[in-house]
């Protein structure tokens, strides 16, 4: 039995219809899905209104290649290819007004996460999750809109405003 994991050039011996083949372990084993990042707002962020707010997550629970930078997730050289994203932002809320958030690629929106219209005097967290296709140096950002007519609060915590990812393949 193995005691650890076998190196990538470690081979095995298959049978393919009784002919003999030596195989890597490096072409059947798992993804490690990295790199990958999950970060949060510490405390509240004001968010103007009529316009798209940057969040400024500034809390890191996991940033295995250290891409997250700046407030931003930037593909590191050599690690191109399709990437999972989630985000949450937790608002306070006036009656009908407008709410949601998005991920920005290389400065522009690309995936509007949720929207959502709240009622007075309440809280509502909002989240999504989407796929993108990435290249190297390519990076992704985390923005909230809300139209309360004044600035109000995207509610920091580690469970209320948070944004993360990583490669699928």
């Amino acid at each position: 039995a193995l005691a650890s994991e076998p190196a990538d050039t470690d081979e095995f011996l298959v049978s393919d219809a009784g002919v003999l083949k030596r195989l890597d372990y490096s072409l059947i084993k798992g993804a490690a899905n990295t790199p990958g990042f999950e970060v949060y707002r510490g405390s509240n962020l004001a968010a103007g209104t009529g316009s798209w707010t940057k969040v400024t997550h500034d809390n890191e629970t996991i940033d295995t290649d250290s891409a997250f930078a700046s407030n931003k997730f930037t593909v590191p050289s050599g690690e191109g290819g399709k990437y999972f994203f989630y985000a949450a932002a937790q608002f306070a809320l006036d009656d009908r007004q407008h709410r949601t958030h998005s991920i920005y690629k290389n400065g522009s929106g690309v995936k509007n996460l949720s929207k959502h219209h709240g009622m007075a005097d309440s809280q509502i967290q909002i989240t999504g999750v989407c796929f993108l296709d990435l290249s190297a140096t390519d990076y992704i950002e985390h923005y909230v809109y809300q139209n309360a007519g004044d600035s109000i609060n995207v509610i920091g915590g580690a469970s209320a405003t948070y944004f993360g990812g990583f490669k699928v393949s």
